[in-house]
C-alpha cells in the first residue's frame, strides 16, 4: 500500500541527492583535471587520458540519466485515498474525490499476509 513519507524521510532524500550532485560534480572536475588537461599533473600516456576521458563520459550520463528519472517520477501522482496511480499531472483530485500527491512524496509499504492456521503469524 502506499504511505506517506515522513518529513525526516524526505530531508534525507533531499540531501542524499544533493551530496550525490555535489561528489559527481567533483568527480568530473577531477577526473577531467587528470587526465583531460595535457601537462596538469603528471604525465599519461594518451590511452590512459582517454580512459579518463571516457569515464568523465559515463559519470555525466549516470548523472544526466537519474536527472531524467527524476523528474519523470515527479510527473506522477497517487491518490491518497484509493492508491489510485495517475501519470499525468494536470488532475489534482482523483475520481474518488480525495486529492493526488506525488509520487517522490510516497512510498511503497508491503503489508505481511498472515496465515490464520498458523498460530505463530496471527498477530496478538
Amino acid at each position: 500500500m502506499w504511505m506517506r513519507k515522513s518529513s525526516r524521510e524526505i530531508q534525507i532524500e533531499n540531501r542524499n541527492r544533493r551530496l550525490a550532485e555535489l561528489l559527481c560534480a567533483l568527480a568530473v572536475i577531477v577526473l577531467v583535471m587528470t587526465f583531460g588537461v595535457a601537462h596538469f599533473a603528471a604525465k599519461f600516456s594518451a590511452g590512459t587520458r582517454l580512459a579518463g576521458l571516457a569515464a568523465t563520459a559515463v559519470v555525466l550520463l549516470a548523472w544526466w540519466r537519474r536527472a531524467q528519472w527524476r523528474s519523470l517520477q515527479a510527473a506522477v501522482f497517487v491518490c491518497e485515498d484509493c492508491g489510485r496511480v495517475v501519470t499525468n499531472g494536470a488532475r489534482c483530485v482523483c475520481t474518488c474525490g480525495c486529492s493526488m500527491i506525488s509520487m517522490t512524496k510516497v512510498k511503497w509499504v508491503e503489508t505481511p499476509s498472515f496465515d490464520v492456521s498458523d498460530p505463530v503469524a496471527v498477530p496478538h
